[in-house]
C-alpha cells in the first residue's frame, strides 16, 4: 500500500495522509506568497485557491472522460465518492492556469513563483520522507509456478475421490 493512501483519524474526521500533506503544502504556499507579496501589496492567495479549484474540476472532468462507460447518468459524474480524480491532469491544468495568470499580471510574478515553489518543495520533502520511511515488503521471485497434482483425502473408503490422484508415499 502506498503510504500516502493511508488514513489518519482525527476524531470523527478521517483524512488520507496524502491529502493532509497537500493541505500542509497549500498552507506553506499561502504563507510564503503573502510574505513575498506584502512588499508589492499583492495577494496571491486568491490565485492559489482558484488554481486549486480549476485543477480539481479539471482532474474530475478528465477522469470522467477517461472512464466514460462507467457512468450511467449525468448526475453520477458529480458523485466524487469513487475517488475519481486524475491527479496528473489536475496538476497540469492548475499549472496552466497559474502560467496564464503569471503571463497576464506582471505584479504577481515574484510572489506567485515563490508561493508555488515553496508549496511544491514542502510537499515533495514531506511526501518523499514518508515514502522513504515506508516499510518495503519482500519481492516475489520471478520463478513461474508449476501445476501440481490435486490430492486431498476425503471420507471415501478408498481415501480418494474419482478425480484425484494419489501422491507417492514417502519411505
Amino acid at each position: 500500500m502506498n503510504p500516502l493512501d493511508r488514513s489518519i483519524a482525527m476524531g470523527p474526521l478521517g483524512m488520507s495522509l496524502g491529502l493532509l500533506l497537500f493541505i500542509l503544502a497549500l498552507v506553506v504556499a499561502l504563507i510564503v506568497g503573502a510574505w513575498v507579496g506584502r512588499r508589492r501589496q499583492v495577494n496571491v492567495g486568491d490565485l492559489l485557491f482558484n488554481a486549486l479549484l480549476v485543477g480539481v474540476i479539471g482532474a474530475r472532468i478528465v477522469f470522467v472522460a477517461r472512464y466514460w462507460e462507467s457512468y450511467d447518468t449525468f448526475w453520477s459524474w458529480f458523485d466524487i465518492r469513487d475517488r475519481g480524480f486524475e491527479p496528473l491532469a489536475g496538476l497540469i491544468i492548475a499549472f496552466a492556469y497559474l502560467a496564464w495568470r503569471f503571463w497576464r499580471h506582471r505584479a504577481v510574478r515574484r510572489p506567485l513563483v515563490a508561493a508555488v515553489l515553496s508549496g511544491a518543495l514542502a510537499w515533495s520533502i514531506t511526501a518523499g520522507a514518508l515514502m522513504l520511511m515506508a516499510p518495503r515488503g519482500a519481492n516475489l521471485p520471478t520463478v513461474p509456478l508449476a501445476d501440481l497434482p490435486i490430492c486431498q483425502r476425503s471420507c471415501h473408503p478408498n481415501g480418494l475421490r474419482g478425480d484425484q490422484r494419489a501422491l507417492p508415499r514417502r519411505a
